[in-house]
This record gives structure tokens, sequence and C-alpha cells, in this order.
């Protein structure tokens, strides 16, 4: 049974700004649903998986928290 959650639990939000990432590409699923990848920095000593949600919005993190991750070192994966 299909009760279309996907569409419930992730609203599809709008950008207020242009955003920064080093790189990003698209996974489809099977359903024809893609999930956003972003890439931001180089990273030598390891990586973070982040997931914005819909809390301050993806450009309110490149600004505050990927800059302070980007500087020990981490490369950072938004996933969308």
């Amino acid at each position: 049974m299909m009760f279309a959650l996907d569409s419930r639990l992730f609203p599809l939000v709008a950008l207020n700004a242009a955003t920064t990432e080093t790189s990003s590409f698209h996974v489809p699923d099977t359903n024809g649903n893609t999930l956003l990848v972003r890439r931001y920095n180089a990273g030598q000593v390891g990586c973070v998986v982040f997931f914005p949600g819909q809390h301050g919005g993806i450009t309110t993190y490149e600004r505050q928290l990927f800059p302070y991750l980007r500087d020990k070192g981490l490369m950072v994966f938004a996933l969308a």
C-alpha cells in the first residue's frame, strides 16, 4: 500500500540563494526520484556526510558550519 510518505516527509524546499559546493551529482532511485549530493572541500583528513534537513537551509550551513569542517581538513557531503 502506498501512502506517498516521501512527499510528506521530504517536501521540496526552494533555495533562497545560490549554493557554493565544489561539485554536485544526482543519484536516481527506481521510482524516478533523485538524491542531490553536494561536495564541499577537497578534504585530506576524512569526510563528513551531512543531512541539512529543513532548518536553516543549505546556504546557512555553507556559511556557518562547513568552513569550520574545511579548516579541520574534512570533505563535506551534503545530501538532500
